[in-house]
């Protein structure tokens, strides 16, 4: 039939712009940074220090993969006085727009506590206390297993754990950024034994896809 399908007239389709959640959606892409600092004195004090830092993510509407990891170095008058590492790999699945299950592995190193390896493998839930382009914040809270590889002074050992996690990003005027990272190990086969881990920046960008960033990692054992 002419203008139509089997005898029926061509209709136009109409959709409620409300039910539409995404136009030409994207691919799927791995985002990310690479962080490199590094400082050098000279004359009675010598001393050179170096740091190093990178973060991979991709996320779906289903799920977040999470690399991260971290290299600090340091030495004043030919001796070594820093040498530290840290790494995270981290899954996410979403439940819901605010809740989410994951399931993470962290490693830790440093040479002057006698720490060889801590390892941190933990799950359990987050969620999405709010994001919004200027400012995004959730918590995590799980448990863990950690276990302790030590060089030589204290013997190897592992332990049942708690994993308090809360991550908070703001953007402030001026064009600055200020993120903050805070994780707590409460050991829950000892009480009075427990580990913490902060990381605070303050950033602005400088165009072109550079950043400046100065802030402080406090790891407590």
């Amino acid at each position: 039939a002419k203008g139509g399908v089997l005898g029926r007239k061509l209709e136009p389709v109409v959709v409620d712009p409300a039910k539409v959640l995404k136009i030409n959606e994207p691919p799927v892409q791995w985002h990310g940074f690479l962080e490199i600092g590094a400082r050098a004195t000279g004359g009675n004090s010598r001393t050179q220090a170096a740091y190093v830092a990178a973060e991979a993510l991709r996320e779906t509407e289903i799920d977040r993969f999470l690399i991260r990891a971290s290299f600090n170095y340091g030495r004043s008058a030919g001796i070594t006085t820093a040498r530290n590492a840290y790494g995270q790999f981290k899954y996410d699945y979403k439940f819901s727009p605010d809740w989410y299950g994951y399931i993470s592995e962290e490693l830790v190193h440093d040479l002057f506590r006698d720490l060889r390896v801590r390892t941190v493998t933990s799950l359990g839930v987050g969620y999405i206390i709010v994001k919004q382009p200027k400012i995004e914040s959730w918590a995590e809270v799980g448990v863990a297993y950690v276990t302790n590889d030590f060089y030589a002074l204290e013997p190897d050992e592992g332990h049942l754990a708690g994993r308090i996690f809360h991550h908070l990003k703001v953007q402030l005027p001026l064009g600055l950024e200020f993120t903050n990272d805070f994780t707590f190990y409460p050991n829950l086969e000892t009480s009075t034994d427990w580990q913490l881990r902060e990381e605070a920046f303050l950033g602005a960008g400088l165009g072109k896809g550079w950043t400046a960033r100065a802030g402080v990692i406090l790891d407590y054992d």
